[in-house]
């Protein structure tokens, strides 16, 4: 259940940042990108940290959303725009003990695969956009969200399990990630990325 008293922290840990220059990426990139679009990636892995007394059960299955912004305040304002990075994980209908995680008070582990974050950063055939994010600093957070089956699903299994800590489903955000792009970024290879269909 959606709970603001036990919802976990969630730390965004970024362990590689590159740039791609084109449409690099196959399986990982959902929007076709321009020959000439610099993309910044980066590879982070999700730390979730229960800070509440009691064990936490969370559901492994999230649906991220990217957030972008030019400062800190930004990030606090109530109506941002998403960008969607990954498709959307279908509702699940008969959710099972191998779908949740529980996380001892205190404890912080990291139950999901790395998160791949693909952010365009400036586009040489579109000069002047207010997308272009070169010499900038930006602040990115992750906006997850684990409820994949219905609000009776999660009432029904909260009670079931309230002997073994606090069912949390809904959405949390990552920390803010502060990334300095540089003016004129490094490009690397990212040829190996490429999915031949």
């Amino acid at each position: 259940m959606e709970n603001d008293s036990f919802k976990p922290v969630v730390q965004a840990i970024v362990i590689r940042e590159r740039y791609c220059l084109g449409q690099p990426g196959g399986v990982l990139v959902w929007e076709r990108q321009l020959p000439d679009t610099v993309t910044l990636r980066l590879q982070v892995r999700l730390v979730y940290r229960n800070a509440g007394k009691d064990p936490l059960i969370l559901p492994l299955w999230q649906d991220p959303r990217l957030i972008v912004a030019r400062n800190r305040d930004e990030l606090e304002r109530q109506n941002q725009s998403l960008i969607k990075f990954e498709p959307t994980i279908p509702h699940l209908e008969h959710p099972s003990v191998k779908d949740f995680k529980v996380i001892p008070p205190g404890d912080a582990i990291e139950p999901l695969p790395r998160e791949n974050i693909i952010l365009p950063v400036h586009t040489r055939s579109s000069e002047g956009s207010k997308s272009d994010m070169l010499g900038k600093r930006i602040f990115l957070q992750l906006e997850l969200d684990h409820l994949q089956f219905s609000n009776s699903i999660a009432h029904r299994l909260a009670d079931e399990w309230k002997r073994l800590g606090n069912l949390w489903t809904g959405k949390v955000r990552t920390e803010p990630i502060e990334v300095n792009v540089p003016l004129s970024p490094t490009i690397s290879d990212c040829s190996r990325e490429y999915k031949v269909d």
